[in-house]
């Protein structure tokens, strides 16, 4: 236990206590989420730089390719826009190029008449060899052939970041002399130094295909070792929680009232409907808290579910659910539902948002906390700490990935024993799904409900616009509704990347030309008062074209709205493709859903994307494939909200190695370090799994 906390302590050392920096190069680091010994040598490469070590310059060998040199400085040429420092290497002068001013440090420590190693890539330019922005090597250490590449920020070059690297793996590996016994803790630890020795720092032994070897083999050895530690916290916390929690109250089943509903709704449940809420039944009866996901497919009802066993909840002795939702719209739309729906039977339903009154949230806080309110939907407002329920017992997060961490835990903590069931409209492969949530209990809903159609997909190039358009023309003259969707608010002056792609607030004023007085204007900028407005004239029929930014991605169920344009549709990840799709076909109908794309700025990863879309609605897919392209982090909008976020994993190339990951982790839940393995590799994790 002694070795256990000192290796602990020593692994999570500050930063500047091993490195001895401060200032702006601590603050270089600490940009790059580098603030202990940990931090730094679990920094992944993202490449690998090969580089020849030139002994003579040949026009037989080609150009533009990295080298290393060992040349002698002749001369500097100091200007205003450009700097140049002129070497002799094969008795041919070269010369090192520098567009901004060269490092003063540099400056500071070259002598004329030295030699020293030079890295970058040669040229040949107008008869002179030059290098631009070459690097110095100043530390024998480094003068090596292959060198790790790393995301870096400004004021910190990748030699310096790599000296600090080397620096940190030396201060590691003098740790052990301290070590007073070896045991199992100081083996691996041994094994873990060893590894991400091999993944920063080649072995000169070795040749270059040997070296690229042993870097791959550290980064799956440590990649696996990532994903064991992962599903280990899980179950670590998932033991705690079903053994330190028990529920105070039973909730039983109500399937008289649940009738009642779907009678009124005037449809039958699918048969993957029911098995999903037979199996969040048996969650609800049982004495363990629930933890459930619940994904389903564009269209295949997961809202119904929601609903039906939230009624077991409330009527089980005057118990209280909450359902967030990840905007102002879907929670209105939640809200009338579910409000319209019980409005005969004796519970108060209750909607809480940012954009709520000051009294209405006033009087909803107190009846809350009376337990006079059975169902709450609301958005981030229910995070508050000033609203407190009466007794919470059933939690509901839809799309989930769309909150923060903090957010989830400081609304899951307002009832330690209450049932949690998180929704997903953004189908999950089972290997992502185990590296997110753990072997947490899942109910899919892969088949769309009969009221809904299958959307017929066509691609079609921006230079066919003015055919859409007509086209939509003769869908208003017969009482037909549609989209409009368009990726930003407004264009961007300043990216030139994006120069091409047409605003919402642009494409919106030619619209209203062809059609006055029939288009409306919806987007995330707009106050929530004005965007209600927009979409209640769209509802009644007012607007017959609305043109709209993403914000009407998730859950806007509008029925008899048949057709959808979605322009700049390369510029969309598939999964946002194709919840923009299901807003459309909502009621039965045929209808039709336009991807709009700029032949001349179509990458063949959009190409990709976009034919994934003509050729199936298949949610579960289309999730498989858009990980596939863009992988886990963009899939679950994971890098915006802090989740999954792997030191070396990446789960496109890895996701072979997570079941074999879950499986050693039943075999190790109780081994004799695994809190220190935890610590050491979870990053953000760990919060993160606390809020499941």
């Amino acid at each position: 236990m002694q070795n256990e906390q000192l290796i602990e302590k020593f692994f999570f050392t500050s930063i500047e206590n091993v490195l001895k920096i401060q200032g702006k190069n601590l603050n270089a680091l600490h940009r790059l989420e580098i603030f202990s010994l940990r931090d730094i040598v679990f920094l992944k490469p993202v490449d690998r730089d090969i580089y020849l070590n030139l002994e003579k310059i040949s026009l037989d060998k080609p150009f533009e390719s990295l080298v290393k040199i060992y040349a002698t400085i002749r001369s500097f040429q100091l200007g205003r826009k450009q700097n140049i420092i002129n070497v002799e290497f094969d008795n041919k002068n070269v010369e090192l190029i520098f567009f901004n001013k060269i490092p003063p440090f540099l400056l500071s420590v070259l002598q004329l008449g030295k030699k020293y190693f030079v890295k970058g890539k040669m040229r040949l330019a107008f008869g002179r060899y030059q290098i631009i922005h070459p690097e110095f090597i100043l530390n024998p250490r480094l003068v090596k052939n292959i060198f790790p590449k790393y995301n870096l920020t400004y004021g910190l070059s990748s030699t310096q970041l790599y000296n600090y690297i080397l620096i940190s793996l030396e201060y590691m590996g003098s740790f052990f002399s301290k070590l007073e016994s070896f045991s199992r803790l100081d083996k691996y630890f041994l094994w873990l130094y060893k590894t991400v020795k091999r993944l920063h720092y080649a072995d000169m032994s070795l040749n270059i295909k040997q070296s690229l070897s042993s870097f791959n083999f550290a980064l799956k050895s440590l990649a696996f070792e990532e994903l064991f530690t992962n599903q280990l916290a899980f179950k670590n916390f998932y033991f705690q929680k079903n053994n330190s929690y028990k529920k105070k109250k039973q909730i039983f089943s109500n399937h008289k009232l649940q009738k009642q509903i779907l009678d009124i709704l005037g449809f039958e449940l699918t048969k993957e409907q029911k098995i999903a809420i037979s199996e969040i039944e048996k969650d609800q009866i049982s004495d363990l808290p629930m933890m459930r996901l619940l994904q389903g497919d564009v269209g295949s009802g997961k809202t119904i579910v929601a609903l039906l066993t939230i009624i077991n909840v409330v009527f089980t002795k005057k118990m209280q659910a909450a359902l967030i939702a990840p905007t102002d719209i879907l929670a209105q739309q939640h809200y009338q539902l579910f409000a319209k729906l019980l409005e005969h039977i004796d519970l108060k339903v209750e909607i809480l948002t940012g954009s709520s009154k000051k009294k209405h949230k006033e009087i909803v806080k107190k009846d809350l906390l009376n337990n006079k309110i059975s169902i709450l939907i609301g958005t981030h407002s229910l995070f508050q700490k000033d609203v407190i329920f009466h007794n919470l017992a059933y939690v509901i997060i839809d799309e989930q990935h769309r909150f923060g961490v903090k957010q989830r835990l400081d609304l899951i903590n307002k009832s330690k024993d209450a049932d949690v069931l998180i929704m997903s409209a953004t189908p999950i492969p089972r290997s992502l799904t185990l590296a997110i949530f753990g072997n947490i209990k899942i109910s899919k809903l892969h088949k769309v409900m009969e009221n809904i159609s299958q959307v017929r997909t066509s691609l079609i190039s921006i230079e066919k616009k003015k055919e859409i358009i007509l086209s939509i023309s003769k869908k208003i003259e017969n009482g037909h509704r549609s989209f409009w969707v368009c990726p930003f608010v407004e264009k961007s002056e300043n990216n030139e990347i994006f120069s091409h792609v047409i605003s919402v607030k642009e494409r919106y004023e030619e619209l209203v030309q062809y059609y006055p007085g029939k288009v409306g204007l919806i987007h995330g900028s707009m106050k929530q008062a004005e965007q209600d407005l927009v979409l209640n004239k769209f509802i009644k029929g007012e607007f017959m074209l609305l043109v709209s930014t993403t914000v009407i991605e998730v859950g806007i169920d509008i029925k008899s709205v048949g057709f959808i344009v979605i322009e700049n549709a390369e510029r969309f990840g598939l999964s946002q493709l194709h919840q923009l799709r299901g807003r459309v076909g909502r009621d039965g109908t045929k209808a039709d859903c336009i991807l709009l794309y700029n032949k001349k700025f179509l990458s063949l990863e959009g190409k990709k994307r976009l034919f994934v879309m003509k050729n199936t609605n298949d949610g579960f897919l289309i999730a498989q494939k858009d990980l596939e392209i863009r992988g886990h982090g963009e899939i679950m909008g994971l890098k915006q909200s802090g989740q999954a976020r792997f030191f070396f994993v990446d789960l496109v190339k890895d996701h072979f190695m997570v079941e074999r990951a879950e499986i050693r982790s039943q075999k190790e839940l109780n081994s004799t370090f695994s809190d220190f393995k935890i610590k050491v590799f979870l990053k953000g994790n760990f919060v993160y799994i606390k809020s499941l």
